[in-house]
């Protein structure tokens, strides 16, 4: 049986208001046409307020956090990493991390992309900025870009199965921990900026191991 699902007033707050990234998340790969699948980060961390019932449980969103980002194209990437993460300690905060082997000519490579949100500054790594893979398996990565590092480690998943496109069509089945528990640690010169585990991270593997 389907739960009994009802949906209250749930709307974006503007307190905090929306923050888009700077540019494109791609970067300049966001004009590669032969690419299989582009990211898009519409919002790294806005307020949210609102209810839901589910078979007569009511659950309040009051002083929520949220994040916004969508894909187009016609296929997810063979092979790729994937968590995002909203925080309010130690610091009000948001991650989203991915690692991807993509196509490129008659071979393939393994990228990365990363924003961070964090006391109101923007971090940017990535693949196109100078960014390398230091590890990554299905149990986490990491990533260092110049004098910044992010230690991603998964610490329990919960995984669900989820339809996925394959040439435009949704014949994939992956695997996604909607809420699992995650922790990120990000330095800066070696010293440590922030340290976050949290228990309601998302994060998803598919195939990739380091």
């Amino acid at each position: 049986m389907k739960p009994d699902i009802v949906l209250g007033d749930f709307v974006s707050s503007s307190e905090p208001a929306f923050h888009p990234l700077r540019y494109s998340i791609m970067g300049y790969y966001d004009y590669v046409p032969f690419l299989p699948c582009k990211h898009e980060v519409v919002s790294m961390l806005h307020g949210v307020y609102g209810t839901i019932v589910i078979n007569g449980k009511r659950i309040d969103f009051r002083d929520g956090l949220g994040y916004i980002e969508k894909d187009r194209g016609h296929s997810f990437p063979t092979s790729y990493l994937w968590t995002q993460c909203s925080f309010k300690k130690p610091s009000i905060g948001s991650i989203m991390a991915s690692v991807a082997e993509l196509p490129f000519l008659s071979t393939t490579f393994v990228g990365c992309i990363c924003a961070i949100w964090y006391q109101g500054k923007e971090y940017r790594l990535a693949t196109y900025l100078g960014g390398k893979l230091v590890s990554y398996s299905k149990k986490g990565f990491s990533i260092l870009q110049g004098k910044y590092l992010l230690e991603v480690s998964v610490i329990k998943q919960e995984p669900h199965s989820l339809k996925a496109p394959v040439r435009g069509a949704m014949r994939r089945r992956i695997k996604e921990s909607v809420a699992c528990k995650v922790r990120y640690r990000f330095y800066e010169d070696e010293k440590l900026l922030f340290e976050v585990v949290s228990k309601q991270a998302g994060y998803e593997h598919v195939i990739m191991e380091g």
